[in-house]
């Protein structure tokens, strides 16, 4: 419980009145669910992305959960190292901060490795 703390040390999300467990299985830390209800392994929580950059990760669209996040088409622009120093310090390349509801700070607790596979994924996004 004390790892599950500190990797959520600092996030501000602002959802209104959904709680931890919009997102967490009550009892279960290895296991979120999506706003339908589907239950996803931790492994998988990539998919907790399209809760707020939408389905396909090319942004928000109305109808959806959470906030409206952006197309993650733009990482394709960024090198490894900006997106690794814009996941830890939630600051991107242009100089522009993150949304506090953006969740970079665990993000960011990944090691280079982890960043890496997650920068590849978004830089290998089909077109939209």
């Amino acid at each position: 419980m004390a790892a599950l703390r500190e990797f959520h040390q600092g996030l501000a999300f602002d959802h209104g009145k959904l709680s931890c467990g919009t997102c967490h299985e009550v009892g279960d830390q290895r296991t979120v669910h999506l706003a339908d209800g589907t239950r996803v392994a931790m492994i998988d929580a990539i998919q907790l992305c399209r809760q707020c950059h939408g389905p396909r990760l090319t942004g928000g669209v109305p109808g959806q959960l959470g906030p409206f996040g952006p197309d993650l088409n733009l990482v394709r622009d960024w090198r490894l190292a900006e997106f690794i120093t814009t996941m830890r310090t939630g600051i991107d390349p242009n100089g522009r901060e993150l949304s506090g509801q953006m969740p970079w700070r665990p993000i960011g607790r990944m090691d280079d490795e982890e960043l890496a596979a997650v920068y590849e994924y978004l830089t290998h996004l089909p077109d939209s």
